[in-house]
């Protein structure tokens, strides 16, 4: 196996190891009605007794990475996720830590990343189904970078928290309320900062700010959900 990708299998796996929550399970309870549209992402509607969650981080290319997952025609990255494929695709709800932007060319490894986009496709084949973009990265490629990583994200149609384009769009879809297997799980995303690289108007990114996640914390409640789930 190459070199490169070896060691970013290492590292997927290591991260395994002390992912944000490693594995959750709940008890089930009697479904609740509430019409949550915009940031409602419908998983599975099978009911069941319990429900298996992994949140999987950090995934980031440093330059070494990008290059050895270069082809012909393009990148490929799913062998780097070989070895723990069967792992995510057994859990209900798979969840993936995004510490890069998907801003497009030139790609760079640290400190300003901008991955291939062909890394979110291979997350996506995985079986992932929520990225979370509130990381010290996720401005890396300014503007730009933020709207095009999440623009790559809904058009592989995975769920996403933790960065919008502006204020309307994150009252719309934040907190990410999870209804799957007779469950409803609702997510919540924020980082520490941003490197010191500003957040360009109108763009919002979850920061740790007590107050407001304490409105956060509230209007999750609101859905009547069985878990809130912070990924910090």
């Amino acid at each position: 196996m190459n070199l490169q990708k070896g060691i970013a299998t290492l590292r997927w796996i290591q991260w395994m190891q002390v992912a944000i929550a490693g594995m959750l399970m709940f008890t089930s309870c009697n479904e609740k009605k509430v019409s949550v549209p915009d940031n409602l992402a419908t998983l599975a509607s099978e009911q069941t007794d319990t429900l298996r969650m992994i949140f999987v981080g950090d995934v980031m290319q440093h330059l070494p990475q990008v290059h050895a997952a270069r082809t012909s025609d393009g990148y490929d990255y799913n062998t780097c996720f070989q070895y723990v494929k069967d792992e995510i695709a057994a859990a209900d709800v798979a969840v993936a830590n995004l510490e890069t932007t998907l801003g497009g060319k030139p790609y760079k490894g640290y400190p300003c990343f901008s991955s291939p986009d062909e890394l979110l496709v291979a997350l996506k084949t995985t079986g992932f189904d929520v990225i979370a973009t509130a990381n010290n990265h996720c401005v890396d490629r300014g503007k730009r970078g933020l709207e095009r990583t999440n623009t790559i994200i809904d058009s592989l149609k995975l769920y996403r928290l933790g960065t919008y384009k502006n204020q309307t769009e994150r009252e719309n879809k934040y907190p990410l309320l999870l209804k799957t297997k007779g469950f409803r799980i609702a997510l919540l995303n924020y980082t520490y900062g941003t490197n010191g690289i500003p957040v360009a108007s109108p763009n919002v990114v979850n920061l740790i700010d007590t107050t407001v996640m304490e409105a956060d914390i509230a209007k999750a409640k609101t859905m009547n959900p069985d878990a809130i789930i912070a990924c910090m």
